[in-house]
């Protein structure tokens, strides 16, 4: 897949970008091998766990502000899809991402009301 992602990314002059989600219970191992042919074909990446992280050690949020909670009776409780706080941190770090490569213009300013 990572092959086929970076053969059309070139034969349309685009560069790609592989953002690495994660959430509190994930298993990192599996997709070090994918990072790692991302990063040889000269993909960036975009680690999540580190930012995520941080939001949370930092309390400036919560896993429940980030995270779908899924209680159900008698099972564990589960973690599920971000929530639309999580999906905004992820998409603020690709939108970094891309103006620190010049490929995205600066947010644009607010007008001043005085």
């Amino acid at each position: 897949l990572v092959e086929r992602l970076d053969a059309l990314a070139r034969e349309h002059g685009v560069p790609w970008l592989l953002v690495l989600n994660w959430y509190p219970r994930a298993d990192r191992e599996p997709a070090r091998g994918i990072v790692a042919r991302a990063r040889a074909l000269g993909a960036d990446v975009i680690d999540m766990a580190p930012i995520l992280r941080a939001e949370l050690d930092s309390a400036r949020a919560r896993v429940a502000d980030l995270y779908s909670i899924h209680v159900k009776e008698g099972q564990p409780i589960d973690i599920g899809h971000m929530t639309r706080a999580g999906n905004a941190l992820v998409a603020r770090a690709v939108a970094d991402h891309l103006r620190e490569r010049g490929l995205a213009a600066a947010p644009a300013t607010p007008p001043d009301k005085s």
